[in-house]
């Protein structure tokens, strides 16, 4: 009668913790899934912001090189004024 006692003691151990691995497998299952979509969600967002920072760093030189294209340009109208005797502190 021991014998069966424990028997059916140690089966029911076995089986509760069987189903406490189970429920853990499945909780480590629904906390991956839940990861990869943050970061899959994560990984669009910063292509986006890449995108808009690309964009943003090309309009920023576009903005440099007219600016020192301007430059230019006024250098060479001061060059122009005072080849034509105009002094730049008259205007």
């Amino acid at each position: 009668m021991v014998f069966f006692h424990q028997y059916y003691s140690w089966k029911y151990l076995f089986l509760k913790l069987n189903l406490s691995i189970l429920f853990s497998r499945k909780h480590i299952q629904e906390i991956n899934f839940k990861r990869k979509n943050e970061q899959t969600q994560a990984g669009s967002k910063l292509n986006a912001l890449e995108q808009t920072w690309v964009g943003l760093v090309g309009k920023n030189y576009e903005i440099e090189c007219a600016i020192n294209e301007l430059e230019k340009e006024v250098i060479n109208l001061r060059k122009q004024r005072q080849t034509n005797g105009v002094n730049s502190s008259e205007q």
